[in-house]
């Protein structure tokens, strides 16, 4: 596929794949943006930015991913408007993006809204994803008690935890792998 022969040849595939999602080329546009923002490409800012508008929500999720990952500094504007977005993963993915900027007094006034949010309907994903901006932030107490919160809400799979990469700075935390043991994963899987 496209996607994958673009994430083979890196950075210099990021012109390519910018242009196939300007011409709707490609199917997934969400995960073929993320990719080329975890490759810290430049070139497709322009194009997130565009798909922050786009009417699916799955796309403006990815769309704010991967302005995080971009990390430049002037997509803050249009991920602090994703944080008002009506879809609460676009949201979460606009704090997280937010906080890998680091923009903490905007990530973290919508952290403080969408934690509002868990407070009034509960949730254990709701509870991960405030790990994750937690974590990202440096906060690691909290982000360890908003995975053992998450945990007790149901939220049951170590295989999550272990493969996001937003949870790295947590596993040398002492609390790590007394959680994953409790969910029923394998520390040493790290």
């Amino acid at each position: 596929s496209l996607l994958r022969r673009a994430a083979e040849a890196g950075p210099v595939a990021a012109p390519l794949v910018a242009s196939a999602l300007r011409q709707d080329l490609i199917d997934r546009a969400g995960p073929a943006i993320l990719a080329l923002g975890r490759m810290r490409c430049a070139e497709v800012r322009e194009a997130a930015a565009a798909l922050a508008s786009d009417p699916d929500p799955t796309v403006r999720y990815h769309a704010a991913r991967a302005l995080g990952e971009i990390g430049d500094d002037s997509a803050a504007s249009l991920l602090e408007r994703l944080g008002q977005d009506e879809h609460q993963g676009v949201r979460f993915a606009a704090a997280g993006a937010l906080a890998r900027l680091r923009r903490p007094r905007a990530s973290e006034t919508l952290a403080a809204s969408l934690q509002a949010q868990i407070e009034t309907e509960g949730g254990g994903v709701s509870s991960y994803n405030l790990a994750c901006l937690a974590a990202l932030s440096g906060r690691l107490e909290e982000a360890l008690t908003w995975l053992e919160r998450a945990a007790k809400e149901g939220f049951q799979d170590p295989r999550v935890l272990l493969s996001d990469p937003d949870l790295y700075e947590l596993r040398g935390h002492p609390g790590w792998e007394d959680l994953l043991r409790r969910m029923g994963g394998d520390p040493r899987a790290d």
